[in-house]
């Protein structure tokens, strides 16, 4: 079991550093004719402990550099153990909103709940608009990342669709 824990984390890591890259140069580029100083690509991690166990957001930053990506990547969070993306968005609850708002991010990765987007689709994804217009305002691009669901017996995952929505 801890076998397969490793490959899935690997397989997300990777994914989302694919993800990240490819942003990067879309995002770095338009940095890089603005200035002749590259500055880093700011990315906030915003999700749960699925985002925040492995400092999933410092292995990208580190992996990034590691690799020599251009221009830098530079990583915050927004995370709370057992927490959807009704948390995120309360005052409440969590100061992500703010942090969105005042961070000059490039990029937002919005990780949900794994049950959310199957147990409550229409309130996920009202929670996940509202995350992404929030980035949105400020000029930062989406990435979604998406976990998987365990069916109630914990023997098998269901992949979600909810994440090819065209936000």
């Amino acid at each position: 079991m801890i076998y397969s824990k490793k490959i899935i984390f690997l397989s997300v890591l990777v994914s989302l550093f694919i993800l990240l890259i490819f942003s990067c140069q879309s995002v770095g580029e338009g940095q890089l004719e603005s200035s002749s100083v590259s500055k880093p690509l700011r990315v906030l991690f915003v999700g749960n402990q699925l985002t925040s166990f492995w400092d999933f957001p410092l292995q990208v930053e580190a992996l990034a550099k590691d690799l020599g990506a251009e221009p830098e990547i530079d990583t915050e969070a927004s995370t709370e153990s057992a927490v959807g993306l009704s948390h995120h968005i309360s005052p409440e609850y969590s100061d992500t909103l703010d942090i969105i708002r005042t961070g000059k991010f490039n990029i937002v990765v919005i990780q949900g709940s794994i049950e959310d987007p199957v147990e409550y689709p229409e309130k996920f994804l009202k929670n996940a608009q509202t995350l992404a217009n929030e980035a949105k305002a400020v000029g930062a691009e989406v990435v979604f990342y998406e976990t998987w669901v365990y069916d109630p017996m914990g023997t098998t995952v269901k992949l979600t669709k909810v994440y090819e929505k065209s936000w």
